[in-house]
């Protein structure tokens, strides 16, 4: 056995597929490349750029005002830069990258189409996980999640906590609220097998075909918890409302009235905390909005004279601890059921051993018999009969 297959058979190899769907992605689409590439598994990353059109997942914006006009998009791509920004990724990482799109001026005809679309081209069980373009993670988490997933093999999903920024330094500070409920926020990762489709984006419905023709939604059956991800440190960073042109596509889009005003009143805010529905119309719970430093969070994203930078935090020892842990507690997981299953074959070899010697003995006990003796003479006699009748023919 080479060192490769051993260190398969110890940590076994789950790859990773990302995916994102984007319309003008800037600045934030830069920030993920760089962090993909360093990672210790497998990965794919598939992006699925353009329009989608305000239908079904997306048709309760038609109520709200939203709408699609042509300032923000080009022929139903991204007029931002994004789309050449994707092919030159393309170009760069050809075997990590397939970019998804429609026939110029097409737009898709729904999320739900954008979403499904990857899945045609995976092929082997892997983790299937959403990235929204303004949603960061950094290298840590995302070797960290995927570890637990080789660690829990039974588990189906994940859920994740998120620090939502409704400004550059500004985040929601409540959870089971407005962007923090954990009914559906955050469901980013999944255990997928070939079949796997999407019933649903908002929110994310992925289910699995069964045995009698019926279907599993696989957030149901054996998920992560928020509580189990915290633990390990996963709580993302979603950079959601902190640039102008966030707002402006909200506005148009998503039919949010009057959005880049609201959110640059919330800009203004100097004591804290306070109410988003205060400067959100579209809020209507009690979701708080803080600063950042109160709650010792280091945005990852961050603007230097009106440029975007990303920070790639350093690992800490925590951190390097979290991810030992983990291949440690797999390995040693491993090694015990190997030994458990080596001493239930040995019992069970003992065991036929002790039937086989069982059956030797009965087979002697027999043979000492009178009526085994008088059965062997029975067919020495039957032979010689036979014999001698062949003689006289």
């Amino acid at each position: 056995m080479t060192s490769e297959s051993i260190s398969d058979a110890v940590f076994p190899k789950l790859p990773v597929n990302f995916f994102t769907i984007v319309l003008n992605g800037q600045p934030f689409i830069k920030y993920h490349i760089n962090i993909f590439k360093q990672l210790s598994y497998k990965w794919h990353w598939h992006i699925v750029e353009g329009v989608a059109s305000l239908t079904q997942d997306t048709s309760w914006c038609l109520d709200s005002g939203g709408q699609i006009i042509d300032r923000i998009h080009d022929y139903g791509l991204s007029n931002d830069g994004t789309t050449e920004y994707l092919d030159e990724l393309a170009q760069l990482y050809p075997e990590h990258i397939t970019i998804y799109r429609q026939p110029t001026g097409v737009f898709w005809n729904r999320k739900l189409e954008m979403v499904n679309a990857p899945l045609k081209n995976i092929h082997e069980e892997c983790l299937l996980w959403q990235v929204d373009v303004d949603e960061l993670w950094t290298l840590e988490q995302l070797n960290i999640a995927q570890q637990l997933f080789v660690n829990n093999p039974k588990k189906t999903a994940a859920f994740y906590w998120c620090w939502y920024f409704v400004g550059e330094k500004l985040i929601i500070s409540t959870r089971n609220c407005y962007a923090q409920n954990p009914q559906q926020e955050w469901l980013r990762t999944w255990k997928l097998k070939p079949g796997a489709f999407w019933i649903s984006h908002e929110p994310p419905v992925l289910v699995a075909p069964l045995e009698n023709g019926e279907y599993q939604n696989l957030a149901d059956v054996n998920p992560f918890v928020h509580t189990e991800t915290e633990q390990a440190g996963l709580v993302f960073q979603h950079f959601a409302y902190v640039t102008t042109e966030q707002l402006q596509f909200k506005e148009q889009y998503y039919g949010y009235k009057k959005a880049v005003s609201q959110w640059g009143e919330l800009q203004k805010q100097t004591n804290f905390p306070l109410l988003l529905r205060a400067y959100f119309g579209w809020v209507s719970d009690d979701a708080q909005v803080d600063r950042v430093d109160i709650f010792s969070v280091k945005p990852i994203a961050q603007k230097d004279n009106n440029t975007w930078k990303f920070i790639q935090s350093s690992v800490t020892d925590k951190q390097i601890y979290n991810i030992q842990y983990l291949q440690q507690s797999t390995a040693e997981n491993l090694v015990t059921d190997r030994q458990i299953n080596i001493e239930i074959l040995r019992a069970e070899l003992d065991r036929v051993y002790q039937n086989l010697s069982d059956a030797q003995s009965k087979i002697a006990s027999m043979e000492s018999t009178k009526f085994w003796k008088l059965r062997q003479q029975w067919f020495k006699l039957k032979n010689l009969l036979k014999l001698t009748s062949n003689v006289v023919d």
